[in-house]
C-alpha cells in the first residue's frame, strides 16, 4: 500500500466529515496513480480522438512519467534520482503533470469526483471571453453529475503559499458550467517535503463578471473519454509491453460505440479488483499492471536499478 499525507481545509465537515479537515493519510496504490495520470490533462484532442496510435503514445508517456519520476519508501512517494537530476524546465513539466494526476486521485477518492477534464477541451473559446488570463485548468464531475472547479498546482520542492493563493483565486474565475453553479471549487497543490504531500482547499466565493462555461454532459464525456475511443488490439498490445493493460466496462463500451452518453451510468462507487486482476474504476476504465514491471519492491529502487 502507498500513502500520501495531505492537509484539507475549508470543506464543510457536516457534508464531508473529518477526512476533509486537518491532516490525514490517503491510502492508494500504483493502479490508482496510473489511472489518475492517464485520465486527466490537456492533450491534442483532435489527433488523440482521430488516431489510436496517438492515444497510445499519450498513455505511455503519462505512465512512464510516473514510473521514472517517483519511487516509494516505506509506502510514501519520493522523487526518484531521475526527477532530482532534471533541469528546472523539465522539473516544472513533471511537477505540473504530477499536480494534475495527484489532484485527480484525491478528489476521486475523497469527494467522488471521478472525472476531471481540461477546461480548454470542454470549451476552447473560454479564454476569449475572460477579462483575465487567469482561470482554472480543470472541470470535474461527480457521481451525481454535478460540476466541480479544480485548479491543480505542482511543485518540485516544498509547499508554495503564493501558488496556493493563486490557485484559490483561479477557482473563482468561472461562475457557472452548463448554466449551473459548481458544487465545489477546489484548490490543490502537490509538493515534496520529505515525501510527496498534498494541500487541498475549498474556496467559496467568485469574482465579479466571472465566466459562464457553455457545455453539456455529452460533450464533457466525449472529451474525457476521447483518449480511449480508438484503442485497437495493436495499440493495446503496445501498452502491454510497458506492463499496462486497459479495458472498458460494458456500459462505457456501449456509450463509446454509440457515441452517446445519454444513458451512461457508473457501475461502482469505488475501485475494486475483478476476477481477472483488473482494477475497475468508477468512470468505467479498467487497469491491470504487470506484477513484475510495477512490483512494489522494484518501485522502491531508483529507475536505473529496476529490472
Amino acid at each position: 500500500m502507498l500513502k500520501i499525507r495531505y492537509t484539507a481545509s475549508h470543506f464543510p465537515t457536516g457534508i464531508y466529515g473529518n477526512k476533509l479537515a486537518g491532516t490525514h493519510i490517503l491510502p492508494t496504490d500504483w493502479h490508482e496513480i496510473i489511472w489518475a495520470a492517464i485520465t486527466v490533462g490537456k492533450r491534442n484532442a483532435t489527433e488523440v480522438n482521430k488516431h489510436g496510435k496517438y492515444s497510445t503514445y499519450e498513455i505511455m508517456s503519462r505512465a512512464m512519467l510516473i514510473w521514472t519520476s517517483l519511487k516509494s519508501s516505506n509506502g510514501y512517494l519520493e522523487k526518484s534520482s531521475v526527477y532530482q537530476e532534471m533541469d528546472p524546465t523539465e522539473k516544472g513539466f513533471v511537477s505540473f503533470s504530477l499536480g494534475m494526476a495527484i489532484s485527480k486521485l484525491f478528489i476521486s477518492k475523497l469527494l467522488n469526483v471521478h472525472w476531471l477534464e481540461h477546461v480548454a477541451n470542454i470549451n476552447n473559446s473560454i479564454k476569449t471571453r475572460a477579462k483575465t488570463k487567469s482561470r482554472p485548468d480543470l472541470i470535474g464531475l461527480n457521481t451525481r453529475k454535478e460540476f466541480v472547479i479544480v485548479e491543480a498546482k505542482g511543485r518540485s520542492n516544498g509547499f508554495n503559499l503564493d501558488a496556493q493563493i493563486k490557485a484559490k483565486k483561479q477557482t473563482r474565475v468561472i461562475s457557472t458550467i452548463d448554466s449551473k453553479y459548481p458544487v465545489l471549487r477546489i484548490a490543490s497543490q502537490c509538493y515534496f517535503d520529505e515525501s510527496l504531500e498534498v494541500c487541498i482547499e475549498d474556496p467559496e466565493d467568485i469574482i465579479p463578471d466571472a465566466i459562464e462555461v457553455e457545455t453539456n454532459l455529452n460533450i464533457y464525456f466525449e472529451k474525457y473519454y476521447g483518449i480511449f475511443y480508438n484503442l485497437e488490439n495493436e495499440e493495446l498490445d503496445l501498452l502491454k509491453s510497458m506492463g499496462i493493460e486497459i479495458s472498458l466496462s460494458d456500459n462505457l463500451s456501449i456509450a463509446i460505440r454509440n457515441n452517446s452518453f445519454e444513458n451512461f451510468t457508473v457501475d461502482n462507487d469505488s475501485p475494486f479488483f475483478d476476477e481477472s486482476g483488473f482494477k475497475c474504476f468508477p468512470d468505467g476504465i479498467k487497469i491491470k499492471l504487470d506484477s513484475d514491471f510495477w512490483a512494489e519492491g522494484a518501485l522502491e529502487l531508483e529507475p536505473e536499478k529496476r529490472q
